[in-house]
């Protein structure tokens, strides 16, 4: 009994550690990207053959998607149509799009290696109550600048926009995508679509 009890108060110290980590590191956007930053360094720095894809997923769901904002990348994704969508439309975007980015952020992270090094930039505050971060990734010998959009809106700072090689993922990209889907075929085949590349029915 008391080897279960020292064990239950070490998984409670340990959930409670890692609980305080996150929140300190949702104070400031830049506490959120080199959070990030140091757990996929310190990953791949011990997988020094590469990470293999159980590892990244592992890494993605646990380590980055808890510092992104789904809903509100959704909503960036959806443009003017989020605000024509029901609530349990909303759900089942995020939830969606959860997963579909959580596959996105899974292919980039597959190049990481363990020489692989990150710079992070002072935090630029806009006037929306949104901030980017600037990076730079050094991977293979080329040198690729990174910035990373992030919102205080609920509650703490969190991604919702990430820009690679000049690109911005979800206010350009998925934005085009989503709103030439949505024209089409409305909000629910948006939803159907999604389901259908994450292998939902």
């Amino acid at each position: 009994m008391k080897s279960i009890k020292k064990w239950f108060l070490a998984l409670m110290a340990l959930a409670l550690l890692t609980f305080t980590s996150m929140a300190q590191a949702q104070s400031s956007p830049n506490g959120v990207v080199n959070a990030i930053k140091q757990s996929v360094l310190s990953a791949a720095a011990n997988a020094p053959k590469g990470l293999s894809s159980a590892q990244i997923n592992s890494l993605v769901r646990n380590s980055i998607a808890p510092y992104v904002d789904f809903t509100a990348a959704s909503s960036v994704a959806c443009g003017q149509y989020w605000y024509q969508a029901t609530d349990s439309q909303k759900s089942k975007i995020a939830a969606e799009f959860k997963e579909l980015l959580i596959r996105s952020y899974s292919k980039a992270l597959g190049k990481v290696n363990s020489k692989t090094t990150m710079d992070v930039y002072s935090v630029v505050y806009n006037s929306n109550n949104t901030a980017t971060v600037p990076a730079r990734i050094n991977n293979n010998g080329t040198s690729t600048p990174l910035f990373f959009g992030l919102t205080a809106r609920s509650g703490s700072w969190k991604i919702f926009d990430a820009n690679f090689a000049n690109i911005w993922l979800i206010s350009s990209s998925f934005k085009t995508q989503f709103t030439g889907i949505i024209k089409k075929s409305g909000i629910d085949g948006l939803i159907a679509n999604l389901a259908k590349k994450n292998g939902h029915k």
